[in-house]
């Protein structure tokens, strides 16, 4: 309870522990509870549009919220870092509505348009280019070229070897507490990381290349992890997990350039992303099956129905309008981090002070984070953490 007697004044403690109290699991939430059926119909149809289910989970959203939302200053920080909470107050409001209406096609497709925002014309017409192939000006490696390391062409790596390996990674970078541990109900080939449970999940049968595994460590804890962890010692909890809407394109947009950087980043990743973004751009007024249709025609049929699935995940009914917007700022985000590094390359290290948006970079410039205590490797230095590593 608060000590103050006024409850639209809470301190930083108050506030960040009532935000730590919500639960929002978007991502479990809009996946589909039928996905596995629904995907099967339709792959064995030429008209048929999923008809997805969900189940929200049980949470205490409402009465959090209720308190959150009365909240008008932030008493002990400085009055620009109050306003960030009061507008991470909103926002996850809306990602809580979102959350509790889905399966409602038009709801899902305004709050997340209303979050993530569209991507503009011009955008589209670059995602094109990368789909037609023209990617000269984007460092790339080819999956099958005679030019990757010895390593990269070793045979695939099991569970045992990635948990050695990411116990050898988590002693080199500094970080305590960290560990790979089995999920249940994942694909074989998934890998995800828990910032909140300081643990990376995978199948226990999962095969992976040295090349991809590269690639998992610099996607995932090269950058999130480390901004995560910088984050929780930057003495606000709320920039060391998802917070503000546009944190996410600088998260993402600076994995995707770390993967560049560090040489793992794929023409097919990056057509990947680049179908997201033009799906996101065509889709809403499509079907699942009209979007699908365009969809492979650039990209085999298994991952189209992916590519479109990703967009229309939220949507119940298929077959009518609806968009889930948030799948296009992997593509412009890493534009944008591309772009601002060229121009000023110290920003770089400055992003690992926490999960930060471009305007919170300037917290760092006024003392107001402290500058990241865990940084990734230099370029040599992660050629000679890869021979060690064995990868």
């Amino acid at each position: 309870m608060s000590l103050l007697k006024n409850d639209t004044e809470l301190t930083l403690a108050e506030v960040s522990d009532l935000l730590y109290q919500l639960r929002l699991p978007t991502q479990l939430v809009f996946t589909p509870v039928n996905l596995r059926e629904e995907k099967s119909r339709f792959m064995e149809s030429d008209t048929y549009n999923p008809q997805f289910r969900y189940e929200v989970v049980d949470n205490n959203n409402a009465n959090i919220l209720k308190k959150l939302k009365k909240v008008r200053y932030v008493v002990d920080v400085p009055e620009e870092i109050s306003k960030f909470y009061i507008k991470l107050i909103h926002a996850k409001s809306v990602v809580n509505e979102m959350m509790q209406n889905v399966g409602d096609n038009e709801t899902v497709s305004e709050l997340s348009a209303k979050l993530y925002k569209r991507p503009t014309s011009v955008a589209k017409k670059n995602a094109s280019m990368i789909i037609r192939g023209k990617v000269k000006k984007y460092s790339l490696i080819d999956n099958t070229a005679s030019d990757l390391s010895k390593g990269a062409q070793a045979e695939d790596l099991g569970f045992e070897d990635i948990k050695r390996i990411f116990n050898d990674l988590f002693a080199y970078l500094g970080l305590d507490g960290w560990e790979v541990s089995e999920g249940l109900n994942m694909e074989k080939s998934m890998l995800k990381v828990g910032t909140k449970t300081k643990k990376v999940i995978t199948h226990r049968d999962i095969r992976k290349s040295p090349m991809d595994l590269r690639k998992a460590i610099v996607h995932e804890v090269f950058t999130h992890v480390l901004r995560s962890v910088n984050g929780g010692l930057s003495g606000y909890d709320a920039l060391s997990r998802a917070n503000l809407h546009s944190y996410l394109p600088v998260e993402e947009g600076l994995a995707t350039y770390n993967e560049e950087r560090y040489g793992v980043l794929s023409f097919a990743n990056l057509k990947k992303k680049a179908i997201q973004l033009y799906a996101v751009s065509i889709g809403r007024t499509m079907s699942f099956r009209q979007l699908f249709d365009v969809l492979k025609l650039v990209e085999s049929p298994t991952n189209a129905f992916y590519s479109t699935y990703r967009v229309k995940r939220g949507l119940s009914d298929t077959s009518k309008p609806g968009i889930y917007a948030k799948d296009h700022v992997y593509m412009t985000g890493f534009w944008r981090v591309r772009k601002r590094l060229v121009d000023d390359p110290t920003l770089y290290e400055k992003l690992y002070a926490g999960k930060i948006g471009w305007k919170q970079v300037k917290w760092v410039d006024k003392g107001w984070l402290p500058m990241p205590k865990y940084l990734p490797p230099s370029i040599r230095e992660a050629g000679a953490l890869w021979t060690r590593l064995g990868i």
